[in-house]
């Protein structure tokens, strides 16, 4: 990686004196680590402000959790903060630190480079992290500025159209920052309401809208330890936020019955032996695959066929893609990538995006010992009744309806990907003010490769993760959030660096003008 050059003459913008300024908003993972990424890089002092509404930094949604049995979905020995590190964070398992986080989470566990530790260790790792980074920023002249609030509003500042005025909201009130780029690091927006809950309306306790938001310490805690164990709990979703679910209920001691519904019935694959497949077409050669949903589908299955033949597990060919993916979504054509979230898209996500093997077997376990009912259906209504919740669906190829009663039904759909529909204030007011533009596909932002928006505020404005899912398909994982970050830092100070230019250049003509003056 070459860091961009912001030395310390470079930052002063001209006779004003101005130090170089930005923000990141949001601190779970992908905001501290593009922190992390401007320390590594800058090679002279900036001002940078980290806007988190929660107390707790680096962990975001997916790392708040300390139930032990929420597991990461990716290997210990891939799992490292930076990308020219991965092996670090298996590194940190084996210092001190580590092993008391082992100790306190999973003290049975085993750690080893193919383990799939608890998210609850892996935010241990990112807290050490970020205070490493911010060390480092010390040595360099770099002053971090927490900010425990609210990012509600951004506009910019001056006719110049510059720098950008960003408005806080906190306990103490509102505020306001001056800055010359601004990344969004918001994570992913909580889940749309789901059809035929409405009128529930927002006070019923039996009906859990988002899991995450805010994140508790773990899931849904109160409502468990309420649950008859007589009593169902349906759940709408099967994926991994599904999983999640399962695992918090069976650690909270429920011994009922959980019925899971959603429009395929589709449950996350297994993870298999960690072995690396060689030679796959589509990932060795991207720019001859088919640019058709369809064809890619064709050739993924061509080129599984071709490795079972070889003694390769099917996840060996998904993973050899993962450095390719992307490169592959956006050779196809906006019509192609809309056919494959309308048709695909679930298959390819439960294939991708696999479940740790302790989880599953877990989940096997109460589907065998019928526990857990999984079911292919689209849901019709959830309606309160005294003494619970009456859920009607439609099983999946029939026009006849079903129902089943709940004591709790909680929603497990995923994040919902249109930005206009979600409760995030800031994203609001800068689509409102036309500084950002939604993905044609409605799934996050429309933007350029390095991360920068595409808007009028494309200049200096950036993002990454999970409102680039449109742009990029996979944008939410470690592996793919620590290099965009990498690229955003990298991009962040080339512009910091083009204005320092610029404000020099209007400082040495200044006094050139001053002097012509009567």
């Amino acid at each position: 990686m070459v860091a961009s050059s912001i030395h310390p003459e470079g930052c002063s913008s001209g006779r004003f004196g101005h130090v170089a300024e930005l923000a990141i908003v949001g601190a779970g993972y992908g905001g501290t680590q593009t922190l992390a990424e401007l320390v590594r890089q800058a090679t002279g002092p900036l001002r940078i402000h980290l806007i988190e509404s929660r107390r707790a930094l680096s962990l975001g949604v997916a790392y708040s959790t300390t139930d032990g049995s929420h597991l990461l979905n990716v290997r210990a020995a891939k799992m490292g903060a930076f990308a020219d590190d991965i092996g670090g964070f298996y590194d940190w398992l084996l210092t001190d630190a580590g092993q008391a986080a082992v100790a306190r989470y999973c003290p049975t566990l085993e750690v080893t480079p193919d383990g799939f530790l608890p998210r609850a260790v892996y935010g241990v790792y990112l807290q050490a992290r970020h205070q490493a980074t911010l060390t480092a920023a010390l040595g360099k002249g770099i002053v971090v500025v927490t900010h425990h609030a609210t990012a509600v509003d951004a506009q910019w500042l001056g006719a110049d159209q510059q720098r950008l005025v960003v408005t806080l909201r906190s306990e103490h009130g509102p505020s306001e920052l001056a800055v010359d780029a601004l990344v969004l690091a918001t994570g992913n927006l909580p889940p749309r309401q789901l059809d035929g809950v409405a009128a529930l309306g927002d006070s019923s306790s039996r009906f859990v809208a988002d899991l995450w938001n805010p994140p508790p310490q773990s899931l849904f805690p109160q409502q468990v330890s309420s649950l008859p164990q007589d009593k169902d709990v349906v759940i709408i979703g099967t994926g991994l936020t599904m999983v999640d679910a399962v695992l918090s209920l069976v650690s909270h001691g429920y011994r009922g019955r959980v019925t899971a519904i959603s429009r395929h019935g589709l449950l996350p694959q297994d993870h298999a032996e960690d072995r690396c497949y060689p030679d796959g077409s589509l990932a060795c050669c991207p720019s001859e695959a088919p640019q058709s949903a369809r064809g890619l589908l064709s050739g993924l299955r061509k080129e599984v066929e071709r490795a079972a033949a070889r003694g390769f597990p099917w996840q060996s060919v998904v993973d050899a893609l993962r450095t390719q993916t992307q490169v592959l979504w956006q050779r196809l054509p906006l019509t192609e990538q809309r056919r494959f979230f309308q048709r695909l898209a679930p298959f390819w996500s439960v294939h991708r995006h696999r479940v740790a093997p302790r989880a599953s077997q877990t989940v096997q376990g109460l589907i065998a010992q019928g526990r857990l009912r999984v079911v292919a259906g689209h849901l019709q209504q959830v309606a309160e009744r005294p003494d619970g919740l009456l859920v009607r669906y439609r099983m999946r190829g029939s026009r006849e309806g079903a129902t089943c009663s709940a004591a709790l039904v909680l929603n497990c759909t995923g994040p919902d990907y249109r930005i206009e529909r979600g409760p995030n204030p800031l994203l609001l007011s800068l689509l409102r003010r036309g500084l950002v533009v939604p993905c044609p596909l409605g799934m996050g932002l429309a933007q350029t490769p390095d991360g920068a928006v595409q808007g009028e505020a494309s200049s200096c404005l950036f993002t990454l993760g999970f409102l680039r899912t449109g742009a990029l398909l996979e944008s939410t994982a470690v592996p793919e959030l620590r290099q965009q970050a990498a690229q955003v830092a990298q991009s962040v100070l080339a512009r910091l660096a083009r204005l320092s230019r610029s404000e020099a250049g209007r400082a040495e003509r200044w006094p050139r003008l001053s002097s012509a003056l009567p």
